[in-house]
């Protein structure tokens, strides 16, 4: 979903953050396969035993991209979220995985610090308690 909204964004160059496991680099290949001539212009991983990504989102706004991809866990999520908002030279769409999307890593950066983030959710509806309805 996010690599076919990056391709609404053709000129678009891409920066990649990902938790160094096997999910993130599957998410990021493909995403990159199904974007096609999107342009990923530096990627960065992180350990979960990093106390924080802060040095990777630095190497990151060197590369000047006009979209960060965040593939990240809620812990990592957040501490990116907190240093895009804080970087006031490079200011990229910012993508976040549906994982780090939620109002517990939204909310310690400051509501208003993630306005434009970009994210989806799967949470289902919860007025349709017994599934989708069919209108007639």
């Amino acid at each position: 979903m996010y690599a076919k909204y990056l391709k609404e964004k053709a000129k678009a160059k891409v920066a990649v953050l990902y938790q160094n496991d096997d999910f993130a680099r599957i998410c990021s290949r493909v995403q990159g396969a199904v974007a096609g001539g999107i342009k990923v212009v530096a990627e960065e991983s992180y350990e979960v035993t990093d106390p924080s990504v802060s040095a990777q989102m630095t190497s990151l706004a060197r590369s000047k991209a006009d979209v960060l991809l965040n593939i990240t866990t809620p812990k990592f999520g957040s501490q990116a979220l907190a240093a895009d908002a804080k970087n006031t030279k490079w200011n990229p769409l910012h993508i976040v995985n549906n994982v780090s999307s939620s109002a517990t890593v939204l909310k310690p950066v400051g509501f208003k610090n993630v306005q434009g983030v970009v994210s989806a959710t799967y949470f289902k509806d919860p007025p349709t308690r017994s599934g989708p309805t069919t209108r007639r």
